[in-house]
């Protein structure tokens, strides 16, 4: 049985006929969260985003970004098939260069995950290319 301890902030549990009455605890068990600390088992247990959907041709900054390393792309919702194409920008290419991934015309609806990819080299930046395409495309992201 665990039992919460308020005397020494940990948990305790009862072992029965073991010999030993309590058996003292002072971590977390895994998959608990710690808000107080990023390195004492803290394991992120669900993907929080923030989301927005891109509307006009121009270059559009997600989150705010403005330079390289601040924000995570978690994945691109497209509610129909494009119409022109959607350009990402703010990545780099294996040979640490700035390059943009192109969405091609007729890319079909569905959600596209980046795995909370972090803009490496830029700002984070989408552009569509029709304005057929305003608001079809979500865009989930989290700042860094």
């Amino acid at each position: 049985m665990k039992i919460w301890d308020t005397a020494v902030s940990a948990y305790r549990f009862a072992k029965g006929l073991s010999g030993a009455l309590y058996v003292d605890l002072f971590t977390l068990l895994s998959g608990e969260r710690n808000s107080t600390s990023a390195t004492n088992s803290y394991i992120d247990t669900r993907r929080v985003s923030s989301a927005v959907l891109i509307s006009g041709t121009s270059a559009e900054a997600i989150g705010g970004s403005v330079a390289a390393n601040d924000t995570h792309l978690r994945g691109i919702f497209i509610g129909t098939a494009l119409v022109g194409t959607l350009t990402i920008a703010g990545f780099e290419d294996t040979d640490a260069a700035a390059a943009s991934q192109i969405l091609p015309i007729g890319t079909l609806m569905g959600f596209y995950d980046f795995h909370d990819s972090l803009n490496s080299a830029g700002a984070l930046t989408m552009t569509l290319s029709a304005a057929g395409d305003d608001n079809d495309v979500m865009v989930f992201w989290r700042a860094a």
